[in-house]
This record gives C-alpha cells, structure tokens and sequence, in this order.
C-alpha cells in the first residue's frame, strides 16, 4: 500500500467518523431538552396534585362536593397529557413538540389558579365554572394529541 492509498484511507475514515458524531450529537441534545420538558412537565403536574388537586378542593367545599367527580376528571386528564407527552419524548425524541408542552403547561397553570382559591372564600359557582372550563380545555388537547 502506498504512501498516498494510506493516506486518503485515513482522511476518509477520520471524516466518516465525524460525520457520525456530528450526526448523531443533535439527536442526544434534543433527548436531553425532551427530558428537560418532560421532567418541569411532570413536577408542574405534581406540583399542582401535591395540594389534593381540583378533587380534594372540591371535596372541601360542601356545595361542590356532589361534583368532585369533575375535579378527579381534571386531574386525570391533565395527568394523561403529561403521559402522552412523555410517551411521545421517550418514542421519538427527535420530534420535540415544544408547543404541545407549553399547551399542556398552560393547562397545568389553569388548575393550579383554581387549587389556589380557597372554597370557603370562592362561590361556588365560579370555582364550578373554572373547573368545567379546565375540563373542556383539556379534552380539546387530549383530542389533538390523541390522533
């Protein structure tokens, strides 16, 4: 083998190397920023049912109280978004959905400003009326993604 043959041969061998790396670095950043999202997801949605969530809220409140079934289908769908999320980050971290996140955030924010409000102070009626629109907001979502 000569000089130049044994040259080349390691020009190309160096380059299909990098070419590799390079390809293959962005797919490991972006499984990092998935898991990134997916870990503030899943402490923002813990965060949120660390205080009972809309059911224990509504549990607390005795004119909710035969409606609280609501308040844990809230947190049920708003727990399953988060799981999708997390599913879809886990098949295919190339494919970051950073708008799906910021939705299912938004979402978690909304329950997390109706948690705040205390039922003895909040009438009825208007914690109801967050709940059923946090509801409506969420299966709006889950039909999105669902598909």
């Amino acid at each position: 083998m000569s000089l130049a043959n044994c040259i080349i041969l390691r020009f190309l061998t160096s380059f299909s190397i990098t070419v590799f790396l390079f390809f293959l670095s962005p797919i490991n950043v972006l499984a990092v920023d998935c898991k990134a999202i997916s870990k503030d997801l899943n402490d923002s949605y813990n965060s949120f049912v660390g205080k009972g969530g809309l059911w224990s809220l509504m549990e607390k409140s005795e004119a909710l109280k035969t409606k609280s079934m609501m308040g844990m289908q809230a947190d049920s769908k708003l727990r399953r978004a988060v799981t999708i999320y997390d599913d879809h980050c886990m098949a295919t971290p190339k494919n970051l959905n950073v708008e799906l996140a910021r939705e299912i955030a938004s979402l978690l924010d909304e329950g997390r400003m109706i948690t705040n409000n205390k039922p003895e102070t909040t009438p009825a009626n208007k914690l109801m009326k967050s709940v059923e629109n946090l509801l409506a907001n969420a299966n709006k979502l889950l039909d999105k993604i669902d598909k």
